[in-house]
This record gives structure tokens, sequence and C-alpha cells, in this order.
């Protein structure tokens, strides 16, 4: 359970096995003195203890709350400090795991406060320990410095591991991190090729549990398992197709601003035939290490239904996308996939010829084009009648 951490009293904790621990509630020091000044000082409804002391830039008392943290649940401890002093005081405060070593530890950051100043921060953090600690460090000379002090710990939560393989990390640096079960996952940061101007992250292929799936990126929240995500990066909406290559993501409606301020407006499946019916049936779905687009479609020959990524095309740049379908449903399905530059028009456009697919099938084909369009359009025109077909459809860009 969660409640208000008494941190003025020295304390003998029983830890498994019997083992007892004695803990002084101010331990490592390094300043030249630290000692409760006010075992109980009142800050509004909060009740805190109040620490004298003195020492030099660097230097550094912990105050410690015997008590054993479960290493599997995450706990978040609010902390109120005023500056019962008569001089300002600097300091930064980090939930310690282990003696003095502040590498990793969730930190305060820098805070000043001036005489009767006072301000409140949250540590997180998911340690196996005996003792939840806090050290204070000096950011300037103290001296006869006062600090009251109060702690509040969370209810426990659960958390588990996750693990960025390639291209990301997070905010911190690091590839791992503790995440509570249900939360969303701390500040991402892409890394190398993946950092390249106009990609964005749109999702995780997130493997966990004995299987792998797409979680688009504002959807995901920490599984209750370890999980290794490596990111879904697409080439970003609001920049030219001109900056680079990468992945297309056909499956969102979208907005794109071409040259001299003109808002197109596009859906992902448009110029469908009288009697056709399209619609997008999973829209992102695995294929091996490829996320794409599901479509679901019934309609008869010679019909067609074109889908859309709007971006704006270098006419002086020749590209290559590479289309990746594969017949996720219970029929055969009979097609000629154009890469058209208008409407539904043919006239030289690119074409993969006619591929059949039966269920559970899947074919690549490149198709070069150099087009001054604000759209990348795959023309798809059935070369069957078919009921109930479905496709899954990936595309990337070349530069």
């Amino acid at each position: 359970g969660g409640g208000v951490l008494d941190l003025s009293e020295d304390k003998t904790i029983v830890a498994p096995g019997n083992q007892n621990f004695n803990q002084s509630f101010v331990s490592n020091i390094t300043v030249d003195s630290a000692s409760i000044s006010g075992r109980y000082v009142i800050s509004g409804d909060k009740v805190g203890t109040e620490y004298s002391f003195t020492g030099q830039t660097g230097e550094y008392f912990r105050l410690v709350r015997a008590c054993t943290v479960r290493p599997d649940t995450m706990r978040t401890i609010s902390y109120r400090i005023r500056n019962n002093g008569e001089e300002a005081v600097s300091f930064t405060a980090y939930q310690v795991n282990s003696g003095a070593n502040t590498d990793g530890a969730p930190s305060s950051g820098s805070i000043t406060l001036q005489p009767n100043e006072e301000t409140t921060f949250d540590l997180s953090f998911a340690y196996n320990n005996e003792n939840v600690m806090l050290l204070i460090t000096l950011d300037a000379d103290a001296t006869n410095g006062k600090l009251w002090i109060s702690a509040e710990i969370s209810d426990p939560q659960i958390v588990r591991t996750a693990t960025i393989t390639g291209g990301a990390e997070f905010a911190d640096g690091m590839t791992d991190t503790l995440v509570a079960v249900g939360e969303k996952l701390p500040e991402v940061v892409l890394t190398g090729e993946n950092a390249d101007e106009g990609k964005r992250l749109t999702g995780w292929i997130a493997e966990y549990g004995g299987k792998t799936e797409f979680i688009a990126a504002e959807d995901f929240s920490m599984p209750d398992a370890d999980v290794t995500l490596t990111p879904y990066v697409t080439l970003g909406w609001e920049l030219y197709v001109e900056y680079g290559g990468g992945v297309l993501d056909l499956s969102e409606d979208r907005t794109v601003v071409a040259p001299g301020d003109q808002h197109f407006a596009q859906s992902f499946i448009s110029n469908i035939s009288d009697g056709c019916t399209v619609s997008r049936s999973g829209r992102y779905v695995m294929n091996g290490d490829k996320v794409g687009t599901e479509y679901s479609f019934t309609g008869e020959a010679g019909m067609h239904f074109r889908l859309v990524r709007a971006c704006v095309v270098n006419p002086s740049n020749e590209r290559t996308i590479t289309y990746t379908v594969k017949n996720t449903g219970d029929v055969p399905v009979s097609f000629t996939a154009h890469q058209v530059n208008s409407g539904a028009d043919t006239t030289n456009a690119p074409s993969s010829g006619n591929i059949t697919l039966a269920s559970g099938e899947e074919q690549t084909f490149d198709l070069t084009f150099a087009y001054n369009n604000q759209n990348v359009m795959l023309l798809m025109t059935l070369d069957e009648a078919v009921t109930n077909a479905t496709i899954w459809v990936s595309a990337e860009i070349s530069d």
C-alpha cells in the first residue's frame, strides 16, 4: 500500500530470512553536519521533518526510511520541501538505490529555495531494497541550512521491462526501462537513419508473451510482460517526399500542404468504381518484419479502387516504390496494380501486370515513376470478379 513515509526515526527492519537491518534516519553524510532540528514541523496540512546542515558544494547527506520495496513494482514518492532557514539553499534530490550512487537515479534536478519558499516534486522508482533513500546533494555552499521535508509514497504499480532494439532509445539514452503495467512509455528519441528529416515514429513491432504484433505509438500501453520493441518509422506527412525515402503509411486520411500553402485533403481509399465496395479491415497487420494495411473488397472484373498517400513528389526525381501484397483472405484474388498520376488514368502508368494470389500467397513488385503530384496513388484494378477478398499492402519509397 501507499501512505505517508516517516523519515524522522531510527528503525530496525526485519527482512526476508529474518535478517535485521538497523537504519539511521540520516546516513551517508559528507557534509560537515546534518541533524534533525525539528521532529515534526507543520506546513499547511502536512507533517514533515526539519533537517539542519552545513556543507560545501557537492557534499551530501542521505535520508532513510527502512522498508522493503518489492522489485517488480514501481512506486512514486511525492516530496514537499520548504526552506525554513535564513539563507537560500541550492540542492538536487536523488532517489538512490544504494549508498550515494546517483547513476540512473531519479532526480529532482537542481532546486534553489529562498527563505520560506517551498517546492514539490515526484520521484518514481522500481528498486529491490530494504530502504527508501533520498540523497540530498548541495549545489552551493550552505551554513546552517534548514530544510523541512515531507514524503508520501504511492500504492505499488506492477512493472515490466521494455527494451528497444535498433533506431531509437529512451530520452535518458538507455534502451531498456521499467514501465508500470498499463502505462505509456517514457519519452522516446529516434536515432540513426530513423532520425532523418521527415521521419516519424508511427508505432512498435512488439514481441512479448510468445507473440508479435504491431501497436500504434499512440495506442501503446505496457503489457503485463517484458516486451521487446522495434520502432516502426514512416515518412512524416508534413514534409515532401523529396527529403528521402522510407516506409509509406497508406492507412490514414491526411491533409498535405503543397507549395503555395495549398491544402489537399486525401482519403486513404478513393476513386472507387460504382458497385465496388472497399474498406480498411486491419490498420496494421504483421507480415514477417513488415507492417502494412489490410483492405477488404468486393467487385466485378474491371472495377477498381485507389490507395492514396498524400505527399508532394519532386518531378525531377525518379522514385521506386516497393510494394508487398499478401492475400490474407479465404478466396483467390486477381488484380493489376498501377502507379497512377491522376484519377484512374492508367495511360503510361507503371504497372505490376496481372497478379493472382491464392489464400496466403504474397508477391513483391517495384513501380518506378517521376510525377509532380500531391499524392502517391496505387490503383488496384480487379482482373476477376471477387467477393469478400482481403489483401494486405505495404509500401516503401526509395531515395
